[in-house]
């Protein structure tokens, strides 16, 4: 044992690599396989520029309710560092942390690793000694060169692709979404969830054969004044609820500070149910260096666009008919669906409600 304790550990840990971000697979990779964490039976990788924290959470939330045993490993954290690696909705224990990070120290011999290969490695190993049914991955960076992307995913999501990260990923979108195409598998489904798909994106899936489903091609979603529709492969979900947020709530939100907010959401993280996953809903809050009331404006914009909630459901319902039959009919059971829409809808409602 180096440390006796987790803030120890990743104060060690944030200085041991001589470089904060460096992209590849070769050191990660090779530790990795001296861990060899047993793989869960099902991963699932989402990336892309924005959106993939909150599809990530809210897909691990639906799989939960669906009655599967789930791992979520995001990053970057809201609060604290074990939120970025949560087992069956409840965050890892400092415990299995200290032991996670112990078995990596074993393992890595002379390979130095980055901060964030040590958070993604310690997710590995906590997922195997849980034995979860599924684990959903968030990329961190990119995608191909991404320690996330180590176990093949059985469904890989690229949410969108943008301008980030592009001193290490290019300057252009074309070349940005070749590498967050990086996580699709041979022969294995992929989902693209925004309209317009960059052609190294379409390349990628095509150099694989890996069956690509589109937002706008294969799946779809329909507004409309008293709710919205999901359509896809066939089917169709009608009026779906839209959150509802009267004025008094509004201005509450205007009115009172971020650190109170903070706060709040500090308290809900540990409760344990669907309303863990509103760090992740709120992630890029985290890391926004703006004043208190553009923060308040991001936030409140952010819900009201309600074209948002159409897409990440949609994506979710996606990602379950590319794994199989048997986790879309169970997400989409009829005596349980209405509960799972309204839950999604209190889950937006709750973020306003708490600030």
């Amino acid at each position: 044992m180096r440390f006796d304790t987790v803030a120890d550990w990743l104060a060690w840990q944030q200085v041991a690599h001589p470089i904060a971000v460096d992209p590849g697979l070769e050191r990660v990779g090779a530790v990795w396989r001296r861990l060899q964490p047993a793989r869960a039976a099902t991963v699932l990788t989402v990336g892309g520029t924005n959106g993939k924290g909150s599809v990530s959470a809210t897909l691990d939330a639906m799989l939960r309710a669906a009655g599967y045993d789930t791992g979520l490993f995001t990053s970057p954290h809201l609060v604290r560092y074990n939120e970025r690696i949560r087992v069956r909705g409840r965050e890892v224990g400092d415990a299995a942390l200290l032991s996670a990070f112990e078995r990596i120290e074993a393992a890595r011999g002379e390979i130095s690793l980055t901060f964030f290969e040590w958070n993604t490695l310690a997710a590995f190993v906590v997922f195997a000694h849980e034995r979860v049914d599924v684990a959903v991955l968030e990329v961190g960076m990119g995608g191909r060169l991404d320690a996330v992307s180590l176990p093949d995913a059985d469904v890989a999501t690229v949410v969108s692709v943008g301008l980030d990260h592009c001193e290490w990923l290019g300057t252009t979108v074309e070349q940005i979404g070749a590498e967050k195409a990086g996580i699709f598998r041979t022969g294995r489904p992929a989902i693209f969830g925004s309209r317009n798909v960059p052609q190294s994106v379409l390349k990628r899936a095509a150099d694989c054969g890996v069956p690509l489903r589109r937002l706008g091609v294969d799946f779809d979603f329909v507004e409309r004044a008293d709710g919205w529709d999901y359509v896809g492969f066939g089917s169709r979900r009608r009026e779906l609820p839209l959150p509802q947020a009267d004025e008094a709530l509004l201005g509450n939100v205007r009115r009172r500070g971020v650190s109170d907010f903070l706060h709040k959401v500090h308290r809900v993280i540990g409760h344990g149910d669907a309303t863990a996953t509103l760090p992740y809903l709120l992630d890029s809050l985290a890391t926004r260096g703006d004043d208190q009331r553009a923060l308040v404006r991001y936030l409140v914009g952010a819900l009201v666009l309600l074209g948002l909630i159409g897409t990440f459901y949609g994506l979710l319902l996606t990602i379950a008919n590319a794994l199989s039959h048997d986790f879309y009919s169970k997400m989409l059971d009829p005596n349980a669906s209405t509960a799972r829409r309204v839950t999604i809808s209190k889950i937006l409602l709750l973020v306003v409600a708490l600030i």
